[in-house]
């Protein structure tokens, strides 16, 4: 196998040479070359090498086995994995439920439950190389099945919430997996046949609703019955109050000594008012806040939290509800949009913390981002549009939720809206 995985890592990618020439010639950053290289197969030694870079050791410190940690974060209840729409859905379950692949910080996609995939040059074949020795905690080895399998539940347009039916299109037809997109190859190994090119399929299944579930799991609550591949298992889980997780003593982990250092991890729930997560920081109640926002950073950095920042695609979206009337006017929609200055919004919203948004769902470490002209706001021109739009005089009604920056967010752009 050692001589088998080196021979993947040499492999070279035309696609993936032509975007280190781009990088090269700074059309794109080393982080998106890399997400777009390691997507298309490249091992992270030999994208690096493309760069004429070595690949960075990781320089930790020796880990402490044992402990546990204490993270305020919002308990909300559970669902099916591939309907959730909050990360903390997923982080209280990642103890269990693991991903094909996964995302790291300087951009790279780096193989899990996956020990390797080739993408084709056209990027319409992807052949997946299943981890061998992976087994789930009942017992049941991990193959190619469950990688088809779970890649079927993606496919499935027909379940309510299901985000990762928008991200698998390239493998469906008529709202389902497209005969003949999964190939069941032998116990470790599966192809995927796409009708179109996608280079951003194998990101799409690091993103947290691709969590990898057991065939028995129904659709129901993951937390019910945790059948899952990782070193954890849920001890308690209840909305609005907390959850905890437990080593599990009965479960060879496949990638033991590898990570998993905590024999416990409890997840608090302290609401959504900030004054409460600074007050139990301060009281030593928690060791570690899920995130914060705005001005509650600078007081976690008063009060000696370490920070710790991770380049995301997590964004707001002050949405229009197109399937009702006026927002089924794309005048109306544009008119509204070119009220708002986003850099405005950015910086009473989210205290210029980011970077100004550009009105799509494309971030700029998507592999298929591409710089579009600067969005420029003209209060006069929104005016004058939402007139010819015959909605001048219309009242429009803006609906945020309660959690500060979002609230913020909505008030900067409703009050560049009121002006115009």
């Amino acid at each position: 196998m050692k001589d088998l995985h080196a021979k993947r890592e040499a492999v070279r990618h035309p696609v993936a040479e032509m975007y280190a020439r781009e990088c090269a010639a700074g059309k794109l950053d080393r982080r998106e070359f890399l997400t777009r290289a390691t997507a298309l197969g490249l091992a992270v030694p030999a994208a690096y090498g493309l760069l004429g870079l070595a690949a960075p050791e990781a320089h930790a410190q020796e880990p402490q086995m044992g402990g546990t940690l204490r993270m305020q974060m919002a308990i909300k209840a559970q669902r099916d994995p591939r309907t959730w729409d909050w990360s903390e859905l997923a982080n209280a379950c990642r103890g269990w439920l693991e991903y094909l692949v996964d995302y790291q910080r300087d951009g790279s996609l780096q193989p899990v439950l996956l020990e390797s995939w080739e993408a084709s040059d056209d990027a319409t074949t992807y052949t997946l190389h299943v981890r061998p020795g992976v087994t789930w905690n009942n017992g049941d080895p991990f193959t190619a099945s469950d990688v088809a399998h779970n890649i079927e539940r993606w496919c499935d347009a027909s379940v309510e919430g299901n985000s990762m039916a928008s991200r698998m299109g390239s493998l469906m037809e008529n709202d389902a997996m497209r005969e003949g997109a999964v190939e069941v190859v032998d116990d470790l190994t599966v192809r995927l046949n796409l009708s179109s090119p996608d280079i951003a399929l194998i990101v799409s299944m690091a993103d947290y609703p691709a969590a990898v579930v057991h065939p028995s799991f129904t659709g129901d609550d993951p937390v019910a019955n945790p059948i899952g591949t990782g070193p954890y298992l849920p001890v308690s889980y209840d909305p609005g109050i907390g959850a905890v997780v437990e080593r599990n003593p009965d479960h060879t982990w496949w990638n033991e000594g590898n990570g998993a250092y905590l024999d416990r991890i409890e997840f608090i729930d302290l609401g959504t008012d900030p004054a409460s997560w600074i007050a139990a920081a301060e009281a030593g109640e928690i060791d570690l806040n899920y995130q914060a926002q705005g001005d509650i950073i600078d007081i976690f950095d008063a009060i000696g939290y370490p920070r710790s920042e991770a380049v995301t695609a997590a964004t707001i979206a002050v949405r229009f509800n197109q399937d009702n009337a006026p927002y089924d006017n794309k005048d109306v929609r544009l008119a509204l949009q070119k009220a708002v200055n986003n850099a405005i919004v950015l910086e009473l919203g989210y205290n210029d913390l980011g970077i100004v948004a550009e009105n799509h769902h494309v971030c700029p470490i998507h592999p298929e981002y591409a710089e579009l002209p600067p969005i420029e706001a003209n209060a006069a021109a929104a005016m004058a549009r939402l007139e010819e739009a015959g909605h001048a005089t219309t009242e429009f009604e803006l609906i945020s939720i309660d959690e500060p920056w979002q609230a913020e967010t909505c008030d900067a752009v409703a009050a560049q809206m009121r002006d115009a």
